[in-house]
C-alpha cells in the first residue's frame, strides 16, 4: 500500500507555512516507511512509487529538488499576464521573516487579478491560500495569499495557466 500528501509545517513564531509531499509505504514485515521531501529517504522511495500514485515525471521533479540537480537555470515568467499592472507591495523579503536572511519573496497584489503559474510543473496545495508548483529544473514557486484556488494538488499546469486571484 502506498499514500501520498503533502503537509504544511509553521515555524514557531513564523508567518509563513513551509509545504512538504510526503511519500509512505505499508509493508506486512516492516509496516509505515514515510519519506518527506528534501530527504534521502523521500529520494529512494520516489524511485519506485507506483505511476498510479505520482508519475515517473513527477518523482524525478521532486528528487530533483532535492538532489539539486537542474536542467539548467529557471526560465521563469510574472504570475500575471503581459500588460497588466500589479502592485508590489513591501518590497522584497524573506519567507520566514528572519531581517538576517536572503530576501526570496516578492508580494504582488491586484484587486480580483488572477494568479499565473510561472512556469510548468506540479501544483500542491499545501494549507489554505497557499499554492506551491515543483519545477522539472528542480525549482519552485510559492503563492500566498491566493483565494479562488482553481488548481488541485498532484495536477499538472503549464507556464500561464490561472492558479487563483488575489
Amino acid at each position: 500500500d502506498w499514500v501520498r500528501g503533502t503537509v504544511a509545517l509553521m515555524a514557531v513564531g513564523s508567518g509563513a507555512p513551509d509545504g512538504l509531499v510526503f511519500l509512505a509505504e505499508h509493508s506486512s514485515s516492516d509496516g509505515w516507511t514515510v519519506a518527506f521531501q528534501y530527504s534521502t529517504d523521500f529520494t529512494s522511495l520516489s524511485a519506485k512509487v507506483p505511476v498510479a500514485l505520482m508519475t515517473q515525471l513527477e518523482a524525478q521533479m521532486l528528487g530533483a529538488s532535492f538532489s539539486g540537480a537542474t536542467a539548467g537555470p529557471p526560465n521563469l515568467s510574472l504570475p500575471f499576464p503581459t500588460g497588466q499592472t500589479w502592485k508590489l507591495g513591501g518590497g522584497a523579503h524573506n519567507n520566514t521573516d528572519n531581517a538576517s536572511g536572503p530576501w526570496d519573496s516578492l508580494d504582488f497584489s491586484i484587486s480580483g487579478g488572477s494568479v499565473r503559474a510561472a512556469d510548468a510543473g506540479t501544483v500542491y496545495i499545501d494549507c489554505a491560500n497557499f499554492v506551491r508548483i515543483v519545477h522539472a529544473n528542480g525549482f519552485e514557486t510559492r503563492y500566498y495569499h491566493v483565494s479562488g484556488i482553481q488548481v488541485s494538488s498532484g495536477q499538472y499546469v503549464q507556464r500561464g495557466d490561472v492558479l487563483g486571484t488575489t
